[in-house]
């Protein structure tokens, strides 16, 4: 059971509090990064950046093009485009983030989303993602941002909500769960882990991240 007296678990709770209330700035229209999904999860993600699109909160639809051999579950650049254009997304709107490395994961796909942004002088991108894995895309997003030294602010907005009870679900590494309520354990004890472990790097602390937003919102 989580102590909810120690630092590091407040930090916890406070950083996942503001990424899940997270809220766009007014009148920006930011490109919208969409972290890798198994087929199974992958809806939440689409479906709300195609909304973002309809209301003109982004013009531009950043999605992984997996050259590496890694095959995590992620079905790829051409399947999601398939789907967006069934969601009435044009291809003018999707941007591919290319990715050739040996392993594919939330964090080595956010130092690639990262460098593209660094590349096209980008000061402010958006992360969408299921509720419960947003919060490791941001950690992993702000990762990146550090230790690249980038000049870019991250926002965070959850995609569309799923049925947290649908049976036999793919996620993560294609791991299969009873249904969606035992994701967010997984979850948690994959951020613990990846703070020592990372690949590149280890996942930035609970408090460095949460000194990234205070600094995002008092510039």
């Amino acid at each position: 059971m989580a102590d909810f007296t120690t630092e590091k678990e407040r930090q916890r709770q406070r950083f996942t509090t503001i990424v899940l209330t997270d809220v766009v700035p007014r009148g920006d229209s930011l490109p919208l990064f969409l972290p890798t999904e198994t087929p199974d999860n992958q809806r939440s993600s689409l479906t709300r950046a195609a909304e973002f699109l309809t209301v003109c909160a982004t013009s531009t639809i950043c999605i992984i093009d997996n050259q590496g051999p890694s095959r995590p579950g992620y079905p790829g650049a051409e399947a999601w485009i398939r789907v967006l254009k069934d969601l009435r997304v044009e291809r003018e709107h999707i941007s591919l983030v290319p990715f050739d490395g040996q392993l594919l994961t939330t964090l080595t796909e956010a130092f690639s989303m990262v460098e593209l942004a660094q590349k096209r002088s980008w000061k402010g991108l958006i992360v969408l993602a299921p509720e419960f894995h947003l919060v490791r895309c941001v950690l992993s997003i702000i990762t990146a941002i550090i230790k690249l030294g980038a000049d870019l602010q991250v926002f965070a907005q959850v995609g569309t909500r799923l049925p947290l009870y649908e049976a036999d679900v793919e996620h993560s590494q294609t791991r299969r769960f009873k249904d969606r309520s035992d994701i967010p354990g997984l979850e948690l004890e994959s951020i613990e882990k990846y703070m020592t472990t990372g690949t590149p790097v280890p996942l930035v602390s609970y408090a460095e991240a949460l000194a990234y937003l205070r600094q995002r919102d008092t510039r």
